[in-house]
């Protein structure tokens, strides 16, 4: 009998610690912009978290539910660009958009050979006003590929802000030769009398 009682009071004790102790589940992190996982994972981690994100972002009261489902998402997506974007919107609505800053580092830390996430991060940097940041952050994801327009044509702007303006002219030509057309860029050069 005194057994039993022993045993019983060891499954209570571990009952009570399971419902009570916070457990760490490890997450594999995969490369949103890599095939090497299950695409049915990306497609449920997007269809029950990223659609709830937005929809809790319409309600400050439940923003912090919203980046929730933005760090379960970034959990197993590190680089997912909508996720990243989310991230930054949200901390913005929180009243501090460099909140969001520690994603954008983990992003590039696990996928240093993105050039997207090097964008993104710029783009994060370039929001909160950290504009030499950003000039390195696109730099970077120039480096990695010459072809991305938008990281051209974002160092750019960034460029003439800084008041770097004939780095920013080159920017923008090599953006438009990329075939990007937005027309920002060179109206800012222009209001500055760069032709």
């Amino acid at each position: 009998m005194h057994r039993y009682i022993h045993i019983f009071s060891l499954f209570i004790s571990l009952a009570t610690l399971l419902c009570t102790a916070q457990v760490a589940v490890a997450v594999t992190p995969h490369d949103y912009y890599s095939s090497d996982y299950d695409p049915h994972l990306l497609k449920m981690v997007e269809k029950y978290h990223l659609k709830q994100a937005q929809e809790k972002m319409q309600s400050k009261g439940s923003l912090k539910w919203a980046l929730g489902d933005v760090q379960f998402m970034l959990a197993y997506f590190p680089n997912h660009p909508v996720a990243l974007h989310l991230a930054t919107e949200i901390a913005q609505l929180m009243g501090n958009a460099k909140e969001a800053d520690h994603f954008y580092a983990r992003a590039v830390q696990l996928y240093p050979g993105t050039p997207q996430s090097w964008f993104l991060y710029g783009v994060q940097y370039q929001i909160t006003g950290r504009l030499e940041d950003a000039v390195k952050m696109y730099r970077t994801a120039i480096k990695l590929d010459d072809k991305m327009a938008p990281a051209h044509y974002n160092l750019g702007i960034a460029l003439v802000k800084l008041g770097k303006l004939d780095e920013a002219r080159k920017e923008a030509e090599r953006a438009e030769a990329l075939g990007y057309r937005k027309t920002g860029l060179r109206k800012l050069l222009k209001a500055k009398g760069v032709r």
